[in-house]
């Protein structure tokens, strides 16, 4: 891929949700929905509700958008659309009551661009499929913000696709919007370091780590935190062992993206190293064709 993105600004409070991105055992999520509520800060809560719950493969696809959209300044004001394009991304979104006076950023991009930022070897066949079964998952879910006693609900996302030609047009929420046009603080996510992760595990914690240890710095966990991250849910005996397990697994991958360095104290917990970023992370360009 030439000129592979080298990051993605996410907004933290969809990085620290704890269970709004899980891991599943094979079959589980048709049985499960969605509905998690999160208190981000004293002034801030939201609530993610969806048909179905949410996995790596919607998180790793939903960075790609935010690296590709963090390529633009192109916005779109929720109150009033203008062209046809933006008055129907506007109308997927549903904004309701204070989401309305905010914007939304819109990417105008492809399929296999994007499915080629996050690593996939192919655009075609199951994995093609899989990635629109995501977008469909991504763009059904609904967040409740309450903010300094202000009430907005939105849809995480909106997009719509040409299946024929792979033409793909994506819409994120103002809170996604605000993280990657710098309006309000910003996680910090390495696509060299998505690009190289494979498991679910792995590309959950990564994700969760990066909102809580900025490049450049360090911070202590212990086990049981870790594996919270990743597991939200208690779990006993057997199913115990097996995360410790896999959570060993995901810390060896993340650790051979070369970006952190896990050392285990005596005490038992994780001293986590972040590296620096290593480049300049690019603004937004100011200036770009339009785009609806």
């Amino acid at each position: 891929m030439k000129n592979p993105l080298l990051q993605a600004r996410h907004d933290p409070a969809h990085c620290l949700a704890p269970g709004l991105f899980q891991s599943f055992k094979r079959g589980d999520r048709k049985k499960l929905k969605l509905d998690i509520t999160y208190k981000f800060n004293a002034e801030t809560s939201l609530r993610f509700r969806g048909y179905e719950p949410l996995g790596a493969d919607d998180l790793r696809l939903l960075q790609g958008i935010l690296a590709l959209a963090g390529t633009t300044k192109s916005t779109i004001p929720l109150s009033q659309p203008e062209s046809k394009a933006a008055k129907q991304l506007v109308l997927f979104l549903e904004p309701r009551d204070h989401a309305l006076h905010e914007h939304a950023v819109a990417l105008r991009t492809t399929i296999s661009r994007l499915m080629a930022e996050i690593g996939y070897k192919t655009d075609g066949g199951e994995a093609r499929k899989d990635v629109i079964e995501s977008l469909d998952r991504l763009s059904s879910v609904t967040m409740r913000v309450v903010q300094n006693k202000k009430i907005g609900s939105i849809h995480l996302l909106s997009y719509f696709l040409d299946e024929a030609t792979g033409d793909l047009v994506v819409a994120a929420n103002h809170r996604l919007t605000q993280a990657i046009m710098g309006d309000h603080s910003y996680t910090h996510i390495d696509m060299r370091e998505v690009r190289a992760l494979s498991s679910d595990a792995a590309r959950i914690l990564h994700q969760r780590l990066c909102a809580i240890v900025a490049p450049g710095k360090q911070k202590s966990f212990n086990l049981d935190t870790l594996i919270s991250y990743v597991w939200p849910q208690p779990a006993a005996g057997g199913n115990l062992r097996k995360r410790r397990y896999r959570l060993h697994c995901a810390i060896s991958e993340i650790e051979k993206t070369s970006g952190w360095l896990f050392t285990l104290a005596q005490s038992g917990t994780y001293q986590v190293s972040r590296r620096s970023i290593g480049y300049e992370a690019p603004a937004p360009s100011e200036t770009q064709e339009p785009l609806l």
